[in-house]
């Protein structure tokens, strides 16, 4: 298991249990002098069903990995010897991808936006018998960058907008990323993207920006709440009609968070797909300008790992491609450092995609 994802679900362990230990303090407890509520009697059935639940002969964690990190029992609570093995992925029967059903879809975004290598959830029932369980999601990820994106994306991009707080800074509060067309948060991105890459065109689905940045100073937060993925670029070697190709599925994407955003590319959507392509000239010299895509021709093509390599219908596209070069840039910190070394920064819309 990573490290940081260890430290992770230990936090989430931790608060989960203190959480619970806390639920009758405080404005709750009854006032002194009033007779305390009957006690719960043991339940007669589910997964606390027996007031010895954590007897230590009656606690343990089956999988061996997992009773390496987590405790057996702690605060009362504990893992029955006899509960079922719940663990999707490496070192198991079951394969990862299932995921996305057992925990009310939230799988496909640990499987297809951080590549989650193994999944598994432990109970803890309480010891004194009553239906009272603490549920822990452990995840095991293919390198700590995509854990921490994780994080990010629940703990941080996850949240719901705060108007009041929006209104009392003087900042406006997020709104959702266009994904119907061009924006200026798309532009920007690729923009930068597709000149690090030494690309003619760049492309990323709309599921890659979770908000916009509000003007002003930008935080941390305000950047991972934007882009809170650990998206490596690659650069494809494909021909126009391939670019084309790619250009006519994003158009039939429009609407959904699937449709891509873009650089070095201008076009306009008609009839569900893409027309009138004109590409960048040459990436090194954006002062020339556009040309019209001559499908014959060979076009460097930059994107995400996500969408290469796993995105629905564009990553049967780009495996096709004649070459790959992975660039070793990673998305947010080619971002970050940009925005860090260039700032004020800004964007406009310009009419790439009409």
């Amino acid at each position: 298991m990573r490290f940081r994802s260890l430290v992770m679900h230990c936090i989430a362990l931790a608060f989960a249990f203190s959480a619970f230990a806390c639920k009758d303090e405080g404005k709750n407890a009854p006032p002194q002098g009033t007779p305390p509520p009957p006690s719960i009697p043991p339940s007669t059935s589910g997964a606390g069903a027996s007031s010895s639940a954590c007897d230590p002969s009656a606690v343990g964690i089956v999988d061996t990995r997992t009773a390496a990190v987590l405790p057996a029992s702690v605060a009362g609570f504990c893992v029955r010897k006899d509960a079922e093995l719940q663990a999707w992925g490496e070192g198991t029967s079951k394969d990862v991808k299932d995921l996305t059903d057992a925990i009310d879809g939230a799988g496909d975004v640990y499987v297809r936006d951080f590549f989650a290598k193994r999944f598994e959830i432990v109970k803890y029932v309480d010891g004194k018998g009553t239906q009272a369980e603490v549920e822990v999601w452990i995840s095991t990820f293919d390198k700590p960058e995509s854990a921490y994106g994780l994080y990010a994306y629940r703990a941080v991009a996850n949240r719901d907008p705060d108007p009041d707080a929006a209104a009392q800074s003087g900042r406006r509060a997020w709104k959702a990323l266009k994904v119907s067309g061009e924006s200026v948060l798309g532009n920007f991105v690729m923009d930068t993207v597709r000149a690090a890459a030494g690309a003619h065109a760049a492309l990323s689905t709309a599921s890659s920006f979770r908000a916009a940045i509000p003007p002003g100073a930008v935080t941390v937060e305000d950047y991972l709440t934007t882009l809170p993925y650990q998206n490596v670029v690659l650069v494809h070697e494909l021909s126009g009609a391939q670019l084309q190709a790619l250009l006519d599925l994003s158009a039939q994407r429009r609407g959904s968070d699937a449709f891509s955003q873009v650089s070095g590319v201008r076009f306009a959507i008609r009839d569900g797909r893409a027309a009138d392509v004109q590409v960048l000239r040459d990436p090194a010299n954006p002062a020339t300008g556009f040309a019209p895509l001559d499908p014959s021709a060979t076009y460097q093509v930059a994107t995400t790992d996500f969408q290469a390599r796993i995105a629905a219908g564009y990553s049967d596209l780009f495996k096709a491609a004649a070459s790959v070069r992975d660039t070793g840039l990673v998305v947010n910190d080619l971002l970050m450092a940009t925005i860090r070394a260039e700032s004020p920064v800004r964007a406009e819309l310009d009419g790439r995609i009409r």
